[in-house]
């Protein structure tokens, strides 16, 4: 009978200390994503099969690790994760939180506005008297004007001083990026103030991927066009404007739809037409649904002089669109550079274990070739002619036509 509290004892010892061990062993952290998606890597992702140094990059990801374990905020951890995908060649490899409100539902903006992850977004004191307008600067995704400014050498803010949004607020940073000594690197913060990393090789490329322009929204020209995604047009009638915004084609309807448009709608009048411009501006991919529409326009003998509109949100299936064209016939392209996703395919979204994130990963190589396509990978294709910001870009492309 006196050996029964001590067994008994022992089993609620146990049973304490599994419960421990056990709560250790699910208790979230960066670090566990990290892990996690290391392993990740390493499971069917031939971008980092053809890293040339793993042990560098496995060593990187360790020191990026032990910056997220000593960062209390545990939002910032889609900086880290980020950060440590950055150096590995594939533009679709990235990690997204999962929305954690719902813009369309009052009662979901409203616990978001109330929520910790809202109010301990970071402001800033800041002088609005001192503002110096050649350093301001439009989000193009939300209503608000701000500052950058440069707090330390070579660090910079970019400060909210102006807001007709209820989710940001005046003195918030958006924008936290540092000057290397040949890039630059940062962290844009989204309107669920969720940070984005960034690098980048020249300032204006990050203020690109940042979405902020000089121009406010309805000045940019690189947004001038239809909302639809498969358009024709005959502009001065003699030019033929082809406008593809997407290339999304999941169903046995969406790909009869683009079958339909490529052979009945477009090549008829890219046969009567000696001018055409497709623009592919804001196309962020899908599937290849033009490959049988180019086996056809390499039937048609006809000198044609083709010109091709694309900007920073031109990816993935819209670059490979114009690189085929271009292998195809002579083009000339007008924008600015596009994406960088060009080389791998197929994604599958896999779930990281903490804070609700998961990993975007491509589990293909585009082809045989596909290291052609390297070089292309975050950084984009560029345009042979760069257009500014707020020039009206289709209205620049029907005058060079016109006068070519």
């Amino acid at each position: 009978l006196k050996e029964r509290p001590v067994k008994l004892m022992c089993i609620v010892l146990c049973i304490l200390s599994f419960g421990l061990l056990n709560a250790q062993h699910t208790e979230c952290s960066c670090s566990k994503n990290i892990d996690f998606m290391m392993a990740e890597l390493q499971d069917l992702s031939p971008s980092y099969d053809i890293i040339d140094d793993k042990q560098a990059f496995i060593k990187r990801a360790d020191s990026i690790k032990n910056i997220a374990q000593n960062d209390s905020n545990q939002y910032n951890c889609l900086k880290y994760v980020n950060m440590v995908l950055r150096p590995i060649q594939d533009g679709h490899l990235k990690v997204y939180p999962k929305r954690n409100v719902d813009f369309k539902d009052h009662k979901s903006v409203n616990e978001f506005l109330n929520s910790i992850k809202f109010t301990n977004s970071k402001i800033e004191a800041l002088d609005v008297a001192t503002v110096d307008s050649t350093a301001t600067y439009y989000s193009y995704n939300d209503k608000i004007t701000i500052l950058i400014k440069e707090y330390e050498p070579n660090n910079y803010y970019g400060i909210v001083i102006e807001s007709k949004s209820k989710f940001w607020r005046k003195g918030e940073v958006v924008l936290d990026f540092q000057k290397k000594a040949n890039y630059f690197e940062g962290v844009r913060y989204s309107i669920t103030k969720d940070p984005y990393f960034y690098r980048t090789q020249t300032f204006e490329r990050l203020l690109k991927n940042f979405r902020v322009s000089k121009f406010p929204k309805e000045h940019l020209g690189i947004f001038n066009r239809t909302e639809e995604k498969l358009s024709i047009k005959i502009l001065d009638n003699k030019i033929l404007y082809v406008s593809i915004k997407s290339f999304k084609n999941n169903t046995k309807e969406e790909n009869d739809e683009f079958q339909n448009f490529f052979s009945n709608i477009v090549l008829p009048n890219y046969k009567l037409y000696d001018k055409i411009i497709f623009d592919v501006r804001d196309n962020s991919g899908g599937a290849m649904a033009y490959t049988l529409f180019f086996k056809d326009l390499k039937k048609i003998k006809t000198k044609k002089t083709i010109y091709v509109l694309q900007n920073r949100q031109t990816a993935s299936a819209g670059e490979l669109f114009i690189i085929d064209l271009k292998k195809m016939t002579p083009i000339t392209s007008f924008g600015e550079n596009t994406a960088g996703m060009t080389a791998f395919r197929d994604l599958k979204a896999v779930h990281l274990p903490c804070y609700n994130y998961f990993l975007w990963k491509p589990i293909k190589k585009l082809n045989r070739k596909f290291r052609d396509y390297l070089k292309y990978e975050h950084n984009g294709i560029d345009a042979d002619f760069e257009l500014k910001e707020n020039d009206n870009w289709l209205e620049k492309v029907v005058n060079e036509l016109n006068n070519s």
